[in-house]
């Protein structure tokens, strides 16, 4: 099933599906994050909350100019995947929010979220292109040998999933 696929195409699964992991726990969990560790106000988290993910949409079409500029788009999403992983390293350590230090790092935490957020931007806008790609590959594979309708299909299935 897996050895007629094009090359890239897995891997640029995995990596989506890394990063969607990790989206779709930030989107669970980051206003009770945000309340209990901060002790900041259900408001004032959701404010948080919405530049968060307004960033990632905002910083999706950069990632884009990016990646066109430079042409190099595995490049840009394994930049947006590094500075990602930064963003969720900084998240993970254990310092206990006070009075005193409260500043400073939720300046830290919200700078990580801008990390993720462009981290996001950068691996996400660029699988657009990949994934045509990946679907002219799989065109091209079908008119020259036979593949089975079963691996066509998954193949096909992921490479629409990708840009979503």
């Amino acid at each position: 099933m897996f050895k007629n696929q094009p090359k890239g195409l897995i891997p640029a699964a995995l990596s989506n599906m890394g990063e969607r992991f990790g989206y779709y726990i930030m989107n669970a969990v980051l206003v009770l994050f945000l309340c209990s560790k901060f002790g900041l106000s259900e408001e004032t988290s959701a404010l948080v909350y919405s530049f968060f993910y307004a960033g990632i949409y905002v910083l999706s079409l950069v990632g884009g100019i990016i990646a066109d500029r430079t042409q190099n788009y595995k490049g840009t999403i394994i930049s947006g995947l590094i500075v990602m992983t930064i963003g969720y390293v900084v998240l993970t350590f254990p310092i206990f929010a006070t009075p005193e230090n409260q500043t400073w790092l939720l300046t830290l935490t919200c700078g990580a979220l801008f990390l993720i957020a462009f981290g996001n931007g950068l691996s996400r806008a660029t699988f657009r292109p990949l994934s045509d790609s990946c679907t002219t590959i799989l065109a091209m594979l079908r008119s020259v040998m036979p593949v089975s309708r079963f691996s066509m299909s998954l193949s096909i299935l992921v490479a629409l999933w990708l840009p979503s």
